[in-house]
């Protein structure tokens, strides 16, 4: 696996437990960022796609200026096939990192190991009715409900993304091994949704 990128790692080893789409949005040089989607599509065939940030791929970066416009960058990100990537279940950002030293990956076997004992274990998870109205029942205790709720009256979320959302919380909980999904599980779902004025 690759020696760098822990925070990307965590959300493949997620994908990885509930079979989840990725995009990994690459700043800089893309090579940690293909090398990464190679790795998941070797174990789950192309669930994983890299992009870029903006045409010139450097936006968000601390390494590189990003040369492009306000209008080149508008219409970068609504090309088909970038809209298309932001459908994934997860979508994180790649920083360049290739110049850095390596450290230490975890062995691939480990991480194997803990995505199938995860795949083996039952999460109960939350449901969205027909209207598209979030159903908060009692699955979650109170922090997790409260922070639901929150997200569906502040984020800009279809139905459809707050299923995802709910499925790799759900992911994130059987990575973590306990029943139900928890504030925390959320929490960290939330992070994976997209936000290009971030990115």
């Amino acid at each position: 696996m690759i020696p760098r990128q822990e925070h990307v790692k965590r959300a493949i080893e997620i994908a990885l437990v509930g079979s989840h789409t990725v995009t990994l949005i690459a700043q800089g040089d893309p090579g940690d960022a293909f090398a990464l989607a190679g790795w998941l599509n070797a174990y789950q065939p192309d669930t994983a796609r890299v992009v870029r940030p903006c045409p010139c791929g450097n936006r968000g970066s601390d390494r590189a200026v990003c040369s492009c416009s306000a209008d080149a960058r508008l219409a970068y990100q609504a090309q088909p096939e970038i809209v298309q990537a932001l459908l994934a279940d997860l979508i994180i950002t790649v920083p360049n990192m290739m110049a850095f030293p390596d450290t230490r990956g975890e062995p691939d076997e480990r991480v194997q190991e803990r995505v199938a004992a995860a795949r083996r274990r039952t999460v109960v998870e939350e449901r969205v009715d027909p209207d598209q109205r979030p159903f908060v029942s009692t699955l979650h205790d109170s922090a997790a409900t409260s922070l639901l709720k929150a997200a569906i009256r502040q984020l800009p979320m279809s139905g459809t993304r707050i299923r995802q959302m709910l499925a790799v919380a759900g992911s994130i909980a059987k990575l973590a091994d306990v029943p139900q999904i928890g504030a925390a599980h959320l929490a960290e779902a939330f992070v994976y949704r997209p936000r290009w004025d971030e990115a």
